[in-house]
């Protein structure tokens, strides 16, 4: 079956939930510089599933990316990792994990 386990009804979870960030930049301002950044936070889902069995979870994070000046603003282009667990209050601990790629235009 197409985006989901075989055999079982494909659903819709809501998420609604706090992140906090921290970033280290590389570079001087006002030109091409490179970031990394990490952060944690907590997030509420309204539905359970196979893989999200509380609907309380953490959600730590890790990203790098790219500042690059383009007139009165820059241009951000990241790669984030986040995973959503319950942090082991229950086992087994399976989560989610998610790769997401941003870009974005800060003026």
């Amino acid at each position: 079956s197409f985006g989901g386990v075989q055999g079982l009804q494909r659903d819709t979870q809501y998420n609604v939930g706090f992140l906090f960030m921290g970033r280290y930049e590389l570079g001087l301002s006002g030109t091409t510089r490179a970031f990394w950044e990490a952060g944690w936070g907590i997030q509420y889902v309204n539905s359970l599933s196979l893989d999200i069995d509380l609907k309380y979870n953490s959600t730590p994070t890790l990203g790098v990316g790219l500042l690059l000046p383009d007139g009165e603003g820059e241009w951000i282009v990241e790669a984030r990792y986040l995973h959503m667990s319950n942090a082991g209050m229950r086992l087994p601990n399976q989560g989610q994990n998610w790769i997401q790629l941003l870009v974005g235009f800060k003026f």
